[in-house]
């Protein structure tokens, strides 16, 4: 059984902890899925954001993207599929809204996009542009820089991202963690850093577990399955 590597990070705004952010990520042959659970509190209210990705383990592209988002009482769920075979991209809203556009690019999404800026190990060449749906996101090295961890001072590349101006900070140890991350949420600088790393031997969840070739090989056996009218 492959394990799962577990990343648990401490989120906090102006120096006070508000939260924190479990990342869980696994590879098997050449699919990686990732879950993640965004916890908030204080001025954010109580609030949840799990997000979940499967995608290609070295070319980063996305097979399938969800984000469900728990507050207040509301629950509101966001899917896309990535259906390179029938070239089409799909993004649902709930349970009616649903809307198709063309499969022109190999786009990431918003944790495949972290996963592959972790494998990239290019800290001072040329920035690089990712497709992710609806925009371009371009990933400009920064250098080195040290970063206080919970284990002390760890040197790590620095990587800024536009638009939104996101800060990345991984490891240049292997595995390459992400040690630190500076982004924009809810019109506020949120900072997470990395405080626990643990492995154990399943995902969380459990929607995305199957590979990208197992997903198509069952969807074209339900095909094939389906009646004539």
């Amino acid at each position: 059984m492959m394990s799962v590597e577990v990343s648990t990070y401490r989120l906090s705004l102006r120096g006070n902890e508000i939260g924190r952010n479990v990342i869980w990520t696994r590879t098997q042959n050449q699919t990686t899925n990732l879950e993640s659970l965004l916890s908030l509190r204080g001025n954010f209210s109580q609030s949840t954001i799990t997000q979940q990705s499967s995608c290609h383990a070295s070319r980063f592209f996305s097979y399938r993207f969800s984000e469900t988002t728990e507050a207040r009482g509301e629950k509101r769920l966001y899917e896309v599929v990535f259906d390179q075979p029938s070239g089409l991209v799909t993004a649902r809203r709930g349970k009616k809204d649903e809307a198709s556009i063309p499969y022109l690019v190999p786009y990431r999404d918003p944790l495949s996009v972290l996963f592959e800026i972790r494998n990239w190990h290019n800290p001072d060449g040329c920035s690089k542009k990712i497709p992710l749906l609806g925009k371009e996101v371009a990933i400009v090295p920064k250098g080195t820089t040290q970063v206080q961890t919970s284990s002390g001072k760890k040197t790590a590349w620095a990587y800024s991202l536009y638009p939104g101006g996101s800060h990345v900070y991984v490891d240049t140890e292997e595995p390459h963690h992400i040690l630190h991350l500076t982004q924009r949420l809810a019109g506020s600088n949120i900072e997470s850093s990395l405080s626990k790393i643990e492995e154990i031997t399943q995902m969380p969840g459990g929607q995305f577990s199957g590979t990208g070739n197992a997903r198509k090989k069952k969807q074209r056996r339900r095909r094939r399955r389906k009646p004539r009218k």
